[in-house]
């Protein structure tokens, strides 16, 4: 099969994820919480869009507005969980997405989904570890909230980017950081540009593009 070919069939559906049997991490304290909200909004089209609405919408605007990306830029999503949002919103925006997960039920539901609204010829669900993943180089690379270990996986996903390339990660509310120290060092060389934008009460997005470091 070829890389950017997006097989909609069953046995693709429901094959089974080589890191499925993976000892599990620690996670986020708001993981367990975020993915049954997800599935729960995801089953119908009315709680699926009021999800995205209150929850995705305004964040990735703004991720995608900082981005400079451009139409047909080929984009990976790190963590995309059961009810890829940030996928299918890339993906109807024009880019080639590939969005992977370490968890089995995750994928399979995310591929439905995808298949459900239409949008395998821009996007594919891959099964697989963002510590570890195959890397390929990519125009951006994003990063979801709950990834962990989330220092490992952004080193991975620096390195699979182009020259100019564009890192985007989320972070806890600074708020809520306080109660939850990240487990992760979030500075970076001094010739790379970064820059963070988001709401108080919100998910903050961390933008960071890859330059050369002599």
């Amino acid at each position: 099969m070829k890389v950017n070919e997006m097989r909609t069939d069953r046995a693709y559906l429901a094959e089974k994820c080589p890191c499925e049997q993976q000892p599990e991490r620690v996670k986020s304290p708001f993981f367990n919480i975020s993915q049954k909200l997800e599935r729960i909004a995801v089953r119908t089209k009315f709680f699926s869009a009021i999800y995205f609405y209150m929850f995705y919408k305004n964040m990735l605007q703004r991720e995608l507005e900082i981005s400079g990306l451009k139409s047909g830029a080929t984009i990976l999503h790190i963590g995309s969980g059961p009810s890829p949002y940030t996928a299918l919103f890339l993906g109807r925006k024009g880019f080639k997405v590939e969005a992977i997960d370490c968890n089995n039920c995750a994928v399979r539901e995310a591929r439905q989904v995808v298949e459900k609204n239409g949008m395998q010829d821009n996007i594919k669900v891959v099964c697989s570890d963002g510590c570890t993943f195959k890397q390929k180089k990519y125009d951006a690379v994003w990063v979801s909230l709950n990834v962990y270990p989330k220092g490992k996986v952004l080193k991975q996903a620096l390195n699979s980017l182009k020259d100019e390339g564009v890192l985007i990660y989320r972070n806890l509310p600074r708020w809520l950081s306080v109660l939850f120290k990240q487990s992760f060092n979030d500075s970076w060389p001094e010739c790379f540009q970064t820059s963070v934008t988001g709401r108080i009460l919100g998910t903050e997005s961390v933008l960071v593009r890859k330059g050369q470091c002599y």
